[in-house]
């Protein structure tokens, strides 16, 4: 960025200094009479005239230092409700499918939850609605409706719809078809794994918004 400021301001003084030149050598130099002052005069006014170029040129590159820095303070915003949003619901996956809690939904059965995990379970989920919420807002504003921000975004309220199918059904005591309840939970670890991956191909489309420039 600086080098570009300095080239900038380097060719306006020189387009300048040149048009100055031009100026002085046809109008000014044939009825100077003292040829010195009317060359010091040249480099006076290409100064004068300078200044509130420079000033232009300065205030431009700073509206686009500005501008970088506000993408990049997004991005990272998004990144961390992305992250945040996926740890929450990742905890909500592990306890119903991965941890001993699991008994508690898989197979279907009609025990029910503990207030504890119960709280638990939908603080987190308040956390995954909060931060993928926020994720959408700020990555939509630097990414717009990039396929790769759409895929992500997709997959979590995929992953999540079925999430919340389940808790429902143990939530309310729901009657169900055991099969069919049974068959719904193979399927998050693909969902799981298929938003982790795509939170990878997210991250590096994002990585460039982070690059100095």
């Amino acid at each position: 960025m600086q080098i570009k400021i300095m080239f900038q301001l380097l060719v306006a003084y020189l387009c300048l200094l040149g048009l100055m030149s031009v100026i002085t050598y046809y109008l000014i130099y044939p009825l100077a009479v003292d040829k010195g002052t009317a060359i010091a005069t040249m480099f006076g006014w290409s100064a004068g005239l300078f200044a509130p170029f420079s000033a232009l040129i300065l205030l431009n590159s700073w509206k686009e230092q500005h501008n970088i820095n506000l993408k990049k303070d997004f991005i990272v915003k998004s990144l961390d409700h992305l992250d945040e949003a996926i740890r929450a619901i990742g905890q909500i996956y592990w306890l119903i499918y991965i941890n001993d809690t699991k008994d508690y939904f898989y197979p279907y059965n009609q025990k029910i939850i503990s207030q504890q995990l119960d709280e638990f379970i939908m603080s987190e989920h308040s956390k995954f609605v909060l931060n993928l919420g926020n994720f959408h807002k700020t990555a939509r504003r630097i990414v717009g409706e990039n396929a790769k921000f759409k895929k992500i975004y997709n997959q979590l309220n995929k992953f999540h719809a079925e999430i919340i199918k389940i808790l429902d059904i143990k939530r309310k005591c729901l009657e169900v078809d055991a099969k069919e309840y049974n068959k719904q939970f193979p399927y998050l670890y693909d969902y799981y794994h298929e938003l982790l991956s795509q939170k990878e191909k997210f991250e590096k489309i994002a990585q460039k918004y982070l690059i100095v420039e």
